[in-house]
């Protein structure tokens, strides 16, 4: 009987083997998309509820921020016949390629126009759906994890270097720790 029950086996927290910087960041991102998203972490869309614009994906691109265009750019150049195939109407890709070019301010007044529901959080359609599209494909999946990676991940080391030197006797040796600096780069930005 005992051979088919399921048996979880947590480890001394004290003897952990290290790991990587890698698998930190991985670790990081899954941790931070999943208190930003809901469902599958690539295909949110959020509207213009914090006065950003649109957010969008596991980090939370916007316009506020000046993220979201140039994720957009890295689908271009990863796939750009894949990304006009999420916009089921040409006419709106082209909308949003003119939205793509505009001013931040511009931006987010568009995003605002197509936010919708309580506090504006939702997206109208067709937006919502051509953006989760976007987040279906796994080129740009791949783009967005790349990007969340090395965007965010080169901010928390810069961290870990400036909190170095202010306590050079304190170790950032805790993925808990290494997580919340991940956190705090995707929030602020810094």
């Amino acid at each position: 009987q005992e051979a088919s029950a399921l048996h979880v086996v947590i480890p001394d927290p004290a003897h952990l083997p290290e790991i990587g910087l890698e698998q930190a960041l991985e670790s990081a991102f899954s941790i931070t998309s999943s208190f930003e998203t809901t469902g599958d972490r690539f295909q949110q869309v959020s509207g213009n509820f914090d006065g950003a614009g649109i957010s969008f994906g596991p980090a939370q691109w916007n316009f506020g921020s000046g993220t979201l265009v140039p994720l957009f750019r890295h689908f271009e150049d990863a796939d750009q016949a894949a990304l006009a195939a999420c916009f089921t109407d040409p006419i709106d890709y082209q909308e949003w390629e003119r939205i793509l070019s505009r001013q931040a301010t511009e931006q987010i007044r568009w995003a605002d126009r197509i936010s919708t529901g309580r506090m504006k959080q939702e997206v109208v359609e067709p937006w919502r759906s051509y953006l989760r599209a976007v987040g279906r494909v796994r080129a740009f999946r791949a783009v967005m994890v790349e990007t969340a990676m090395r965007a965010y991940g080169a901010r928390v080391l810069d961290a870990v270097k400036y909190l170095q030197k202010l306590a050079p006797e304190v170790e950032i040796n805790h993925l808990r720790c290494f997580c919340s600096l991940y956190d705090l780069a995707i929030q602020q930005g810094s």
